[in-house]
């Protein structure tokens, strides 16, 4: 198991939302596997909806794809199912990494495209369920406020950062991705390329392309320009290291490059960035 998390600690935190919200939620790995949930159970909407082979399909591949949007662009991705239900996933970042995801789902609120039971019935078609439990259940249901779910995707982002910078989760130390970042970060101020990161870590160049943009999501040389923009964030918020001395830290000695680079990344300045930071005290 690539992620290890306080099970007590963390399976609280998932009941403390679902008592202020009553949205189930769950924990996820990097690789879309559930690993702690609550409540445990789908809420009686959704179990009717699967219990049908063809509709559980489409709701693993809405899921599939949720998570995978999610994993391409890094940020929340919120969505309406199939059936219409409001979906929640939110990264788990290490840095630039994505170690996990929670998500928060089955959520009924004024954007679905059903507003009547008869609208839903319709659109569904040669499936087997219970037509009489899924009305009253969906005639039972909550409908959610935007301003309700836009606060819980904010509530969701807090506990994410929180879930990893309390440590109450973390990379297993003999991951494959634990393993390269700790090398990176550990040469940052050095030239780094993919040949020498390869043979590092004893892999072909065109294999450890892949098995990197498979682990990071992205390119192993735009995962160390990322690392290095997070590493200089760092220093430009808590040191009063001149910015070219900060560039010349983390890898890159052509100082208008660097701001070039830090201002993709972070679309600012280093020096707006330095600005706008809280300094310690």
């Amino acid at each position: 198991m690539e992620l290890i998390y306080s099970l007590n600690e963390v399976s609280q935190i998932l009941v403390d939302f679902h008592n202020l919200t009553k949205f189930r939620i769950a924990l996820f790995d990097k690789n879309f596997q559930e690993l702690l949930a609550y409540p445990t159970r789908l809420s009686s909407f959704c179990k009717n909806i699967r219990n049908d082979e063809t509709l559980n399909e489409k709701c693993k591949f809405c899921d599939y794809e949720g998570f995978q949007k999610c994993k391409k662009t890094s940020t929340p991705n919120i969505y309406h199912c199939h059936i219409g239900l409001a979906e929640i996933i939110i990264p788990i970042k290490s840095d630039s990494l994505i170690i996990g995801y929670i998500m928060s789902g089955q959520i009924f609120t004024s954007e679905s495209p059903y507003k009547k039971f008869e609208e839903l019935k319709a659109s569904l078609s040669n499936v087997h369920i219970d037509f009489h439990q899924l009305e009253l259940s969906f005639k039972s249901r909550k409908i959610i406020p935007s301003n309700i779910l836009a606060s819980s995707v904010h509530f969701m982002e807090i506990m994410a950062y929180y879930l990893y910078q309390s440590e109450k989760l973390s990379l297993n130390p003999d991951s494959l991705a634990f393993q390269i970042d700790t090398y990176i970060i550990k040469h940052l101020n050095e030239d780094l390329c993919v040949e020498q990161l390869a043979s590092q870590f004893n892999y072909h160049k065109t294999t450890f392309y892949k098995v990197t943009n498979e682990i990071f999501g992205t390119g192993i040389m735009k995962h160390i320009r990322q690392l290095r923009i997070q590493t200089a964030k760092s220093y430009l918020s808590n040191t009063d290291l001149h910015i070219y001395e900060i560039a010349s830290l983390v890898g890159i000695e052509d100082y208008n490059y660097f701001t070039k680079v830090f201002k993709i990344e972070a679309k600012c300045t280093p020096k707006e960035f330095r600005q706008n930071s809280i300094r310690p005290s």
